[in-house]
């Protein structure tokens, strides 16, 4: 019988795995997971922890099955080995299964779709896929094991290494996605309250497990369809619906694009002149750009790894548009601090919000004082996190310069920026 690898990479589950399937198709199975590798990479403290408590999780689902999961620090380990292994999106991931030589398997995705077809703008792409049709969520496979006789790095010290950092998400994919959908039911209210800043009961806190693998998406999907036979079938139903696709989006443009996804000029090569320098871009990850809205989510990011979609959109749009910080070290950024990062979604989105992806080169701008009292109207989330406004009233603590000076004039340096970023689109439609 052939001894087969099963290089668990973003697939960190047992159900719904067409890769590990495919393995237990062609011999006995043992699982490994590469600590030193690019789905790893850069990720911050709070990721690593969420990551291996995942570990231990599925190494507990694999050993229930008949085989065993082990974690090695390099690729060498695979030499000589028959590797299969989850086909994942991104220039470095994709560099690194070369040289492993792996059978890849492409199977993170709802709906099957010709990357190379991909249009340029998302709503394209819906429009495609929409209605999506049938899907289906294959079992856990039946698996054989073998003895793993390489190297490997326990686990357990892994665990001892990060049981100091503070959990956000301690419970299991299954549990997060039953609490949200079945047990609170607030995905009947999703699209009313997924612009809040807090996370549990806001939005569905389930990226964090798609990102690595703990869900597939049409797992997720599955569920909402069932909620809507037996609940309710409504606009917040759909939305999250609408989420999965956009994800899909993220990916297939990622593979789609490969490495222009990092590039400075973006997808549309639109050369932008970023002059914000180190001293702004300091001042926006460490929250003291003098903008509560701004400084309240990005304080948030580093005392939890987390941050709200909302939160997202409003900290890119102001580091590119506002500071006019090179896109690319937000990237990097968030990159590095959250606990969800996800190559396609975390680069195409701050593309998008930088002019120089796929947003039809706009220069739209999200004003802080304008989004904290749409979306945090009490100020509640700004206190919070700037705990420095407590006392004050919700429409001061969300002014200016209410906790500390403001690194630059908001209407100054978006009408500066406005102005060069029309102008080189100017020259770009031009010819020039």
């Amino acid at each position: 019988m052939e001894k087969i690898v099963y290089w668990f990479r973003r697939d960190l589950r047992v159900r719904d795995n067409w890769g590990l399937i495919r393995a237990a198709s062609l011999g006995a199975v043992v699982g490994v997971f590469v600590w030193d590798s690019a789905v790893v990479g850069r990720s911050g403290r709070f990721a690593r922890a969420f990551l291996v408590d995942s570990l231990v999780q599925l190494r507990d689902e694999m050993r229930r099955l008949g085989s065993d999961l082990v974690v090695v620090r390099d690729l060498a380990e695979f030499e000589g080995r028959q590797v299969v292994g989850s086909d994942e999106v991104g220039v470095f991931e994709s560099t690194e299964a070369g040289q492993v030589g792996a059978e890849l398997v492409r199977q993170d995705f709802l709906v099957d779709y010709d990357w190379r077809a991909l249009p340029g703008i998302f709503t394209k792409f819906r429009k495609e896929v929409e209605p999506v049709g049938d899907v289906r969520v294959l079992d856990e496979p039946s698996l054989r094991g073998w003895v793993w006789n390489g190297e490997r790095c326990s686990l357990d010290e892994l665990m001892d290494e990060f049981c100091g950092v503070e959990r956000r998400f301690s419970e299991s994919a299954s549990e997060r996605m039953r609490e949200f959908i079945w047990e609170s039911r607030c995905l009947q209210n999703y699209k009313q309250t997924r612009n809040g800043f807090w996370g549990e009961g806001d939005s569905s806190c389930l990226s964090p497990y798609l990102a690595w693998g703990c869900l597939s998406p049409r797992e997720v999907f599955v569920e909402i369809k069932k909620f809507e036979i037996e609940v309710v079938a409504n606009a917040s139903t759909y939305w999250l619906i609408f989420e999965l696709l956009r994800r899909d989006y993220f990916h297939y443009l990622a593979r789609q694009q490969g490495a222009r996804m990092f590039l400075q000029e973006g997808i549309q090569g639109l050369a932008l002149d970023w002059s914000g320098g180190n001293d702004l871009y300091e001042a926006w990850f460490e929250g003291r750009t003098g903008y509560p809205i701004v400084d309240a989510c990005m304080r948030q990011l580093l005392a939890t790894g987390w941050m709200s979609n909302r939160g997202r959109q409003i900290t890119a749009n102001f580091l590119t548009k506002v500071l006019n910080v090179d896109w690319r070290m937000g990237a990097d950024w968030f990159e590095r601090n959250l606990i969800d990062y996800d190559v396609a979604s975390n680069w195409g989105n701050w593309q998008y919000q930088a002019g120089v992806g796929t947003d039809g080169r706009e220069f739209r701008v999200f004003h802080p004082v304008k989004q904290a009292a749409e979306h945090d109207p009490e100020s509640e989330f700004i206190r919070k996190w700037l705990p420095e406004l407590a006392g004050i009233s919700a429409n001061e603590a969300r002014m200016p310069g209410a906790h500390c000076d403001v690194v630059v004039d908001f209407d100054e340096a978006v009408g500066a920026n406005r102005s060069k970023y029309l102008s080189q689109i100017r020259k770009v439609n031009s010819g020039f």
